[in-house]
């Protein structure tokens, strides 16, 4: 399966592997430059809540910017599953087309998030 999935993601992966699921390094990145890695489990990706704790990592709390979040999830077609960020994948000619829209949303939650905290005044 591994192999099969390295195929169809061609060069949007930079690493494919396994060890509990499958986990797909990106190219997408964090604003530090990490990896926004994603994970195939069952039918669908998932950031396995990667993204929130990167934002909790730079001492950003997501609920104050739920709506930023919200919306940006929204438009991307992404769901929000507790912490994790997920994407339901039909086909494995799918996997491509699902890992760039999950890849993007988890990378331009991180940017927007960490733009906007720099600038908005904090809520108390």
């Amino acid at each position: 399966m591994i192999e099969e999935i390295r195929v169809q993601l061609g060069s949007i992966a930079r690493n494919v592997d396994s060890c509990i699921h499958v986990r797909i390094e990106t190219i997408f990145t964090y604003p530090d430059g990490s990896s926004v890695d994603l994970f195939v489990v069952d039918d669908h990706l998932s950031d396995l809540g990667r993204t929130m704790e990167w934002l909790l990592d730079i001492q950003v709390r997501p609920d104050e910017y739920r709506a930023f979040i919200w919306g940006i999830l929204m438009w991307y077609g992404v769901r929000r599953n507790g912490g994790a960020f997920e994407v339901s994948v039909r086909t494995l000619e799918g996997v491509r087309e699902e890992t760039v829209r999950l890849g993007r949303a988890c990378a331009r939650v991180a940017a927007l998030v960490n733009m906007c905290r720099s600038i908005c005044p904090r809520r108390r």
